[in-house]
Formats: structure tokens, sequence, C-alpha cells
């Protein structure tokens, strides 16, 4: 129940725990401002050799992942939906593992909701790899990143093979 003066007993309980974790003294008056800031905190930096996803979208999908001459990892996901997001931090380790010998796309399904009717999409997110403009493989649902890499290892071609680790 919000009190009378538009304060919700709840969003101060959440919001003094969450101080209370990232180690503020004063969490009601030191919260408000960090989450306006543009850098509430020490933001971690991307290695080196990690790169960003493509974005896909219906315009480039058949450039970037039909007719690719590398192999293509496409996560179909949406920035709203919480298995999504649990997934971009292990899509992101394998696309700055494998510059070399694998291109890694993500369709935000909002923007191009008709790749996903195309491709059966049914559940978020699903992540499916590309070779010769074909599917090989199709993962379905949160997972990590040892799953999806032991999902790839059978498909993959010989070189690539050496490169991809056993957990």
């Amino acid at each position: 129940m919000v009190e009378p003066n538009g304060d919700c007993p709840t969003c101060e309980s959440y919001e003094r725990r969450l101080a209370e974790l990232i180690g503020l003294s004063n969490p009601l008056n030191a919260t408000r401002p960090l989450l306006n800031s543009a850098e509430p905190f020490d933001l971690k930096e991307y290695p080196a050799n990690m790169k960003p996803t493509l974005e896909l979208t219906e315009a480039n999908f058949e450039t970037e992942v039909v007719k690719s001459s590398q192999p293509v990892l496409v996560e179909f996901a949406t920035g709203w939906n919480l298995p999504s997001m649990m997934l971009e931090g292990a899509i992101d380790e394998i696309a700055g593992e494998f510059v070399d010998c694998l291109k890694v796309g993500m369709v935000e399904l909002d923007s191009s909701p008709n790749l996903g009717l195309w491709y059966g999409v049914r559940c978020l997110p699903t992540v499916l790899y590309f070779s010769g403009g074909e599917v090989r493989v199709g993962i379905f649902g949160t997972t990590n990143k040892e799953a999806i890499l032991s999902q790839l290892r059978p498909v993959m071609n010989s070189n690539t093979i050496g490169q991809i680790s056993n957990p």
C-alpha cells in the first residue's frame, strides 16, 4: 500500500536492501542519485579480445547469416525477457573467445518478429547455430556457456573443435 506522501514501504525496503548489498551507509538518500547517474557502480571493462555480437535484423540476416562463409551462432531474444538477459553474458563470452572462427549475433524479436516466425522460435531465448546457411543445432531456453559449447562441439569443423575446450 502506498503511503499518503507517495512513499511505498515495499520500494523503500527494497532500496534499503540494495544499498546494504552495495555497501552504502545512508541507503535512502544515497541510492536515488545512483539510479539516475550514468555510471552508478564501477563497471567492469570487457576484455580486449571480446567483440560485441552482431545486431541482426530482417534487413541484414540473409547477408550476415545465410550467405556467411563462417559459421554463425544466433541468439533470438528480447530485451525484456529475464532468461534472455541471463544468457547475454555467455553469448558475449563465446563471441570473444571465437572471434576468428565464429560469427555471433542477436536477433531482437521485438524489432524483427518475422525472423522468429520463419525459424519457428517458440521459446526464449533460442540459440541457433548456422553453417552453410542451414540450422545445424538448436538450443532452447536458459542455459550456460558450457552447455552451448558442448552442443556445438559435434558439428563444428575440425579446425574449430581444437579451440573449444572440454569443460
